[in-house]
């Protein structure tokens, strides 16, 4: 591009609302991810393929991982509305059917998504926007455990958080193992599996919360 250019595309880009402006970026970003992997793809065609100077993308930025904290939370959304739309009257079944439906999402991502749940193991902005959402989860989890068991799908003895974060270490386990797997195995039937022990548990535990 010859500096007439830059300077054009520049002024170009000045009166395109911020959002906007970030959204595009992060759109070719995910592009060039997707095509050249997250390892391989370089700022400069994430930028040239935006139509922005390389300087604009780390007014956004800080770096590629960060790009990688928006698609966590893209990916993230539709995993919580399929969370929400639980039947509470059958908890097992409704949440290795969560878990089925899950595995899905990730797997239409493909190795982009894969890329990212590696990542959040070692990128410290990652990991603590990870750890955050599974704090929500497991919140999550509680809340619908607590309709399940106001319903009497659940024992009246059962602890909605405790048991909540039972189910959340489950799949928080399964996930390692789908990762370290890459994607080789099943993460719903691990999950379901592991789920099942506990339901038997929590069914032969009447008046008693789970320890």
């Amino acid at each position: 591009m010859t500096m007439v250019m830059t300077v054009v595309t520049r002024l170009r880009n000045r009166t395109v609302p911020r959002e906007q402006l970030r959204h595009r970026i992060y759109e070719a970003a995910i592009e060039v991810f997707r095509e050249r992997g997250f390892d391989g793809a370089a700022i400069e065609e994430i930028t040239a393929r935006a139509g922005v100077a390389k300087g604009t993308f780390f007014n956004f930025y800080p770096a590629k991982a960060d790009v990688l904290a928006d698609y966590y939370r893209a990916v993230d959304a539709p995993i919580i509305a399929l969370r929400e739309a639980m039947d509470p009257s059958a908890p097992e079944t409704a949440l290795a059917g969560f878990a089925a439906k899950v595995e899905e999402v990730l797997r239409a991502e493909g190795p982009l998504l894969l890329d990212l749940l590696r990542a959040a193991l070692s990128n410290a902005h990652l990991r603590e926007i990870d750890y955050a959402s599974g704090d929500a989860d497991e919140a999550r989890f509680a809340t619908y455990l607590e309709k399940a068991r106001g319903i009497g799908a659940l024992d009246p003895g059962i602890d909605p958080a405790r048991s909540a974060g039972v189910i959340l270490d489950i799949w928080s386990g399964a996930m390692r193992r789908w990762i370290q797997a890459r994607g080789e195995v099943s993460l719903a039937a691990m999950f379901a599996k592991k789920l099942h022990v506990v339901f038997k548990g929590l069914s032969g535990r009447k008046g008693h919360a789970p320890t």
